[in-house]
């Protein structure tokens, strides 16, 4: 995450002030984050996801949502 995208970051953290405990996620078709990246998300909470973590998700919740609509 770049100097834009943290910015980008703060500014909408500011604006979602509104009581709700919100997390911040990068979801991203990568196989790993780099280190730096890493660590930068765990200075500003940011929660990673890459491709593996994303194809959990949608199995988990995907299918089990789709079971309901069939």
């Amino acid at each position: 995450m770049g100097g834009r995208a943290n910015q980008r970051l703060s500014q909408n953290r500011e604006e979602m002030d509104d009581g709700y405990t919100k997390i911040a996620w990068v979801v991203s078709s990568a196989q790993r984050y780099t280190k730096k990246c890493i660590k930068m998300a765990r200075k500003e909470k940011v929660q990673l996801v890459d491709e593996l973590g994303f194809a959990e998700m949608l199995f988990s919740v995907g299918i089990l949502d789709l079971n309901k609509v069939l």
